[in-house]
């Protein structure tokens, strides 16, 4: 049975980082041989050490059991690494490549489906909806507040009978946007009870 390894393990195997692990999936010279619903690949070591062209080199680096990495010395040989050319995908690796993006569009897909199930997502168009609605409801409120409270302001001369005409008014209001915003829980009323103590 062939090994199955990760991206992240084959990043280590081939001493390559997973951006290019990424790169090279998305080019098509690596094919995971499964993609998990979650976006997850596996890979044949094998294939995908053939696929690469080069080896690991151990002697190119190494770490001691100090965690201390050092490079070969000048008589070490050092292996040349040659250049990836691009090379044309054969009919099955582009086969391959189009279901494998299908399955992770798919896992996406499917992730969205949960997490606006989940209450995590929500769509934009309703985003935009519920903010049209409060704006509309706070502009009504505030627009009725000078017609309601002018006639009464004109004749008050204490400060305190102002202060306590307008803080009214604005618990009044509070209460009257909770209620059209479907969250009439009783605090606004309660506020408005200590404001008056």
């Amino acid at each position: 049975m062939s090994d199955l390894v990760n991206a992240a393990k084959l990043a280590k195997h081939l001493g390559a980082s997973r951006a290019a692990i990424s790169k090279a999936v998305a080019s098509g010279r690596l094919v995971p041989v499964h993609v998990h619903e979650n976006g997850r690949m596996l890979f044949d070591l094998a294939t995908a050490e053939a696929a690469w062209g080069d080896r690991p080199n151990p002697k190119a680096t190494r770490r001691d059991s100090a965690g201390i990495v050092s490079t070969p010395s000048e008589g070490d040989a050092q292996p040349t690494t040659r250049a990836h050319a691009p090379r044309e995908l054969t009919g099955n690796q582009k086969l391959t490549k189009a279901k494998i993006a299908r399955e992770v569009y798919t896992a996406a897909m499917k992730r969205m489906e949960i997490e606006e199930k989940q209450g995590k997502l929500v769509r934009i168009e309703d985003v935009e909806k519920e903010a049209a609605e409060l704006y509309r409801i706070l502009l009504s409120v505030l627009e009725a507040l000078p017609s309601r409270l002018h006639q009464q302001l004109s004749v008050m001369t204490d400060s305190r009978e102002i202060y306590d005409l307008l803080a009214n008014e604005v618990n009044h209001m509070i209460a009257a946007i909770r209620k059209l915003c479907g969250v009439d829980d009783g605090n606004a009323e309660d506020a408005g009870e200590k404001e008056a103590d």
